[in-house]
């Protein structure tokens, strides 16, 4: 019940930075996690795995953008790739119900650990993108929690 919380938190910070950026295309990525995170709490069959969806095909929006946008060095393009392409691999393995996604949940460690080199090292030249980084690595961690707490159940 508690990541639903911290998943709230970090919706509530995407929708002021929605509403903050200038750039239709942050936009698009921003409003398309904030559809999913809510899709996620409708409690109404399949609504959670069509956010799930919603939130993979949103993650590769954003890499499309890292990778079309143009005044964006490369550093910045791999960050962004890197904080989105694990989300999409475990948010796909968990609509598949694929076996071991708490160990393929372990691969959200990535995009914590990219999320946090954004932060402690640039932060300004990522003041577009950090509305849906956030709210992305706020996903990872909760994934990686998840995954870890199985692991220590064991």
């Amino acid at each position: 019940m508690t990541y639903k919380y911290i998943m709230i938190a970090a919706g509530i910070f995407g929708l002021i930075q929605y509403f903050m950026n200038k750039d239709q295309f942050v936009r698009l990525i921003l409003g398309g996690l904030l559809v999913a995170i809510t899709l996620t709490f409708v409690p109404i069959h399949n609504f959670d795995s069509a956010g799930i969806l919603v939130f993979a095909l949103t993650s590769f929006l954003a890499i499309i953008y890292a990778q079309t946008k143009s005044p964006i060095v490369k550093g910045k393009k791999l960050l962004i790739g890197l904080v989105a392409l694990p989300i999409i691999l475990i948010n796909i393995y968990a609509i598949q119900s694929l076996p071991h996604t708490d160990l393929v949940g372990l691969f959200s460690a990535v995009s914590v650990l990219a999320y946090l080199i954004i932060v402690f090292t640039n932060l300004p030249k990522y003041k577009a993108e950090i509305g849906f980084l956030t709210i992305m690595a706020v996903d990872a961690g909760i994934k990686l929690a998840m995954s870890l707490e199985v692991f220590l159940a064991n």
